[in-house]
């Protein structure tokens, strides 16, 4: 049995400018890192959730900056800046979500100012980091969650297509967003089922490309080359779809929050199942690799539990080494 784990609202950062980025670590150069959320150790007692970073063969895994409450975690294309939501408020005080923009590696945070009362998931960079793409939900008496965008100062928020959105994925272009509408759900054996759409940001030429299972994380993402979507299928599948529309293609089955490599040639995804009798209060997930031509699957890293995201990125993640003072000789 899977998890279907409800699609979490995101935060964006603004005004990180490219003087204070980083360029991609040598670690994260070419094959890049595999960053994902949740509890590497789920044996421990009640252990908290974190973000982690390892290689794609499974070695090296550091713990990154980045605070349990950022949800959603994602990257620009270009690897320079990250974006997440964060909850307003404490516990069961906690009454919405803010978007939230950082260096990749977490730092230099700032809020993305958003109207009072609205609240934004699933938030997705433009190439340039200078916009956010977002399921944005109005105000407390809104209906649905929408695609809007927003700059990264909160100014210009723009509506682009109406729906019940749940995911969001903006090109490497910049040229279209990729959104997950909610708002025809069909049920299937274990969860819902919604569309994808791929649209301009200016909300022309929207057009329905496939059907996808709402999952865990990411539910659509963007092939490096901006030419083909991967997603899971309405059986639960890992597939991927040309952009434009045609017969999707499925690679692995049981296959959620897809990945894709730096090089688009493989595509990392999780599995997640309960542990034996616990049911959904006990669940376990481990990454897994598929070639995109087809091939082996091969797992990467140990289980882990409490898995909430992955994304594949050649952003310098890791943290900064602290710079420790040394006192002056005499």
């Amino acid at each position: 049995m899977r998890a279907v784990v409800p699609i979490l609202v995101a935060c964006l950062v603004a005004g990180c400018g490219a003087a204070s980025s980083r360029a991609p670590s040598p670690e994260a150069k070419g094959r890049g890192l595999l960053v994902f959320g949740g509890v590497p150790d789920p044996s421990a007692r009640h252990p908290p959730i974190a973000h982690y970073a390892l290689r794609p063969d499974g070695t090296g895994l550091r713990k990154l900056a980045f605070s349990p409450n950022d949800g959603d975690l994602n990257f620009s294309s270009d690897g320079r800046f990250a974006v997440m939501w964060v909850p307003t408020g404490h516990g069961v005080e906690a009454t919405g979500s803010e978007l939230v923009v950082a260096n990749a590696d977490g730092s230099e945070r700032k809020v993305v100012p958003l109207p009072p009362g609205s609240t934004a998931g699933s938030p997705s960079l433009s190439p340039d980091g200078k916009r956010v793409a977002m399921a944005y939900l109005r105000g407390p008496n809104a209906q649905s969650f929408q695609l809007w965008t927003v700059s990264v100062d909160g100014q210009n928020l723009e509506r682009v297509a109406g729906g019940d959105v749940v995911s969001v994925a903006w090109s490497p272009d910049g040229s279209r967003i990729a959104y997950v509408d909610d708002s025809g759900l069909t049920s299937s054996s274990e969860g819902a089922v919604g569309d994808i759409y791929v649209v301009h940001p200016d909300g022309s030429d929207a057009h329905k490309v496939a059907q996808s299972f709402s999952g865990l994380g990411q539910e659509v993402v963007w092939a490096p080359d901006g030419k083909r979507i991967a997603f899971e299928d309405k059986e639960q599948r890992l597939s991927i779809v040309d952009a434009d529309g045609g017969d999707a293609k499925a690679l692995a089955p049981d296959g959620e929050a897809p990945a894709w490599s730096p090089d688009g040639k493989r595509l990392a995804f999780l599995r997640v199942h309960t542990c034996g009798s616990y049911g959904l209060s006990c669940l376990r997930a481990q990454i897994f690799v598929v070639d995109v031509d087809g091939g082996a699957i091969s797992a990467v890293g140990s289980k882990f539990g409490g898995a909430v995201s992955l994304a594949w990125t050649t952003a310098s993640v890791l943290p900064r080494p602290t710079r420790t003072a040394t006192k002056p000789s005499s």
